[in-house]
């Protein structure tokens, strides 16, 4: 095969792929039926799907796994749904994952969160996940730390 070729038929595979893992029809794309219908509840119930769901779902035994877990940990417990949102958000905040935290403030408005507390949840996420590369730098910088010669 030429290089024309080949060039040519890298070019057809990635305007098919990259539309079908990033545009929002992407729940169309995915080739397994049980994956499909994973997606689709997903974007009934939050109105789209986030970018690495749309890639797990080329998988669907990763992506039930993951939704499996994810229910586990999310259902129940002694954090209200409300509280349990915030704390994701705040997670998602810090993880700077703009889908995360698109999914969880809505879930957290819908538990019953007021825009205040949607607020102060992101001001606090965003107050600790900045902190977070000093407390790595000073340790790994050694300050404060006596110099291994001892002087």
């Amino acid at each position: 095969m030429s290089l024309n070729r080949r060039i040519a038929l890298g070019v057809a595979a990635i305007s098919i792929l990259i539309p079908a893992l990033v545009w929002s029809g992407a729940v169309r794309t995915v080739p397994d039926p049980r994956a499909r219908e994973i997606l689709t509840q997903f974007e009934k119930k939050e109105g789209f799907v986030p970018k690495p769901l749309k890639l797990m779902g080329h998988r669907a035994d990763l992506l039930g796994g993951f939704m499996t877990y994810g229910k586990g940990i999310f259902d129940g417990g002694p954090l209200s749904e409300k509280e349990r949102s915030l704390v994701a958000l705040s997670a998602a905040v810090a993880l700077k994952s703009p889908d995360c935290i698109r999914a969880h403030s809505g879930r957290a408005r819908r538990a019953g969160a007021g825009e205040d507390e949607v607020v102060q949840t992101l001001l606090i996420a965003g107050l600790i996940s900045h902190t977070s590369p000093l407390h790595v730098a000073y340790e790994a910088a050694g300050i404060g730390q006596q110099p291994a010669d001892g002087k």
